[in-house]
């Protein structure tokens, strides 16, 4: 439902532009192309079975206030891998643009050991 241009066109007029920046004039078709992906990848996980056989280091970062994922769904992930940290962004809602940058650069750099 989210992810309808007809909605975010008539509700969310200024999203509707930001998409048009971001995605360029083709992003009302964009948009039920990703629906239809992620709601594939719900109903059929291509890792499900085999997050446990993953051993590269993976960093799962979720915002708290997300509502394209649960924190209790990232929480899974993060306990199915061997080699993984989880980190919460305070205040976080989806997509990306919506995260502080300071906050982010710095889990990363942790992540990377680089702090």
């Amino acid at each position: 439902k989210m992810l309808n241009p007809d909605i975010i066109l008539e509700k969310i007029p200024k999203y509707a532009q930001l998409l048009e920046r971001q995605h360029g004039s083709k992003w009302k078709q964009l948009l039920p192309a990703i629906a239809d992906l992620m709601i594939n990848l719900g109903k059929n996980p291509p890792l499900k079975d085999r997050l446990a056989s993953i051993h590269t280091p993976v960093q799962i970062m979720v915002g708290d206030k997300d509502n394209m994922v649960t924190l209790e769904e990232s929480a899974h992930v993060y306990r199915s891998l061997p080699n993984a940290k989880l980190a919460v962004l305070p205040e976080t809602k989806h997509p990306m643009d919506k995260v502080r940058p300071n906050l982010l650069l710095s889990l990363i750099k942790d992540f990377w050991n680089l702090s």
